[in-house]
């Protein structure tokens, strides 16, 4: 949730973006005195970001061995005390004609403005920026969330067609110019992960990276997919252990594949009681990323908690915790279920009280469940000492074999494509229909079930 002079703000950016007319010399001296009026780190990151330095913005602590004091600081909170700032750029940007200026701060403020549920506007003054100016560069970031919005709103076959589109095409998408094969990469990984998720959810695990053939023991355990799985996502929290948000985000799917694990047969049963309480740990972690009484910014966020509350209740039910809290529990979650659903209908001004409600509930599960703050030695990070004996993984990964598994999933997705194609209508005129590895199709129906 963000103020209302921030939503003002960015109406005024959606109407200056409709408008496609000539700046004035008055118009352009007032976006010189916006733009130039900004700090030094600002203006260096838009200078960066202008220039296509990175495909997504990346935090001070990222890619670092050492991390300093310094480094752990986000852009998050860069962004939240420079954002009125940053839009009056974009609008006078808008307005001016400055399409390469205004996209680059849209970059800049994308992250943040997600995770305040504000990305729908965002990417409407994206969409009119890029229509009225095509030349002009659309960072991947930005496009990857787009499809994260069209996943988030249920749109599934507009975002797996974006993800397959920039896994299928090496990354490529419009005027952007990668400086590096290892961003190249990188957007055709974070693709890779977003899609996998769409396809989780609709029942095709096995197809959420490409064919059921690829190797997936660089991630670590190889003796099964979920082990992999949970893993990789251990891994990614520890290596964004400075960013609450990316840590609420991978724990819980982190202990959700090693709940899974512990139900399915290949689990021994000497060793589902580990796995069981590996799995505890991690929802605790997630729920313990917010102190009580600390605003929840966003519908996601608040989904997040809620996830990692009920799945950690249900760990709870299978590692013997007393009925009775267990039941306590489960009616809290019932609750904020229900909070939930109407939060997600609530008009603006009613979100906080029922944020409010709802972080209540979650903090009553919490005490229900013993969930008790952990011991950390180092400032700034949101996971316990005792999670961080990841020193010894290696990660067997180089772009060359990660080239080979793209090489795998281009040629696997053609070939479905191909035969779904083959039964779809309108295929006969010549004309490919189907557009994704799931056989969806745009404006015609299709006779192959994914």
């Amino acid at each position: 949730m963000v103020s209302l002079e921030v939503g003002d703000l960015l109406e005024d950016c959606l109407r200056a973006a409709r408008l496609s007319t000539h700046s004035t010399e008055a118009e352009r001296l007032d976006f010189c005195l916006c733009r130039d009026s900004l700090c030094a780190e600002l203006a260096s990151l838009l200078q960066d970001s202008m220039e296509m330095k990175w495909p997504f913005v990346p935090e001070k602590w990222q890619y670092k061995q050492s991390v300093s004091a310094d480094d752990k600081t986000n852009l998050s909170d860069l962004n939240s005390t420079h954002l009125m700032q940053l839009l009056a750029v974009l609008k006078a940007s808008i307005v001016a004609q400055e399409a390469g200026t205004a996209l680059s701060v849209v970059f800049l403020v994308d992250r943040f403005l997600y995770w305040t549920d504000e990305s729908s506007r965002l990417l409407k003054i994206t969409k009119l920026l890029h229509k009225h100016h095509p030349d002009t560069p659309v960072a991947p970031q930005l496009v990857i969330r787009q499809a994260r919005v069209y996943l988030n709103s249920g749109k599934l076959q507009k975002a797996e067609y974006i993800l397959s589109s920039l896994i299928n095409n090496s990354g490529s998408t419009g005027c952007w110019v990668y400086h590096s094969e290892s961003d190249r990469a990188l957007v055709q990984a974070v693709s890779v992960q977003v899609r996998g998720m769409i396809l989780r959810m609709l029942g095709h695990w096995s197809l959420s990276l490409t064919s059921p053939d690829i190797d997936l023991s660089l991630l670590g355990d190889r003796s099964h997919r979920l082990l992999s799985a949970a893993q990789a996502a251990k891994m990614a929290v520890v290596y964004s252990q400075y960013t609450s948000l990316y840590v609420l985000t991978n724990v819980p799917t982190q202990g959700t594949c090693l709940l899974s694990y512990s139900f399915s047969v290949e689990c021994p049963a000497t060793q589902r009681q580990s796995f069981l309480l590996q799995a505890r740990e991690a929802f605790s972690i997630g729920l313990l990323t917010k102190a009580e009484g600390e605003l929840v910014t966003s519908k996601q966020e608040l989904h997040t908690f809620l996830k990692a509350a009920y799945s950690l209740t249900v760990t709870h039910k299978w590692l013997g915790t007393p009925s009775s809290v267990v039941a306590k529990a489960t009616e809290a979650c019932q609750k904020v279920l229900a909070h939930f659903y109407d939060y997600s209908n609530a008009e603006t001004q009613h979100k906080d009280s029922l944020c409010g409600e709802i972080t209540q509930l979650v903090a009553q599960v919490k005490l229900l469940l013993r969930v008790d703050p952990f011991n950390n030695s180092e400032k700034g990070s949101f996971i316990p000492d005792s999670y961080r004996n990841i020193e010894d993984t290696s990660v067997d990964f180089t772009l060359e074999g990660f080239a080979k598994v793209m090489r795998k999933f281009q040629k696997y997705h053609a070939s479905l494509c191909d035969t779904t194609n083959t039964n779809c209508k309108g295929a006969k005129e010549g004309v490919t229909l189907c557009i994704t590895a799931l056989g969806t199709t745009i404006g015609t129906e299709c006779g192959t079930e994914a």
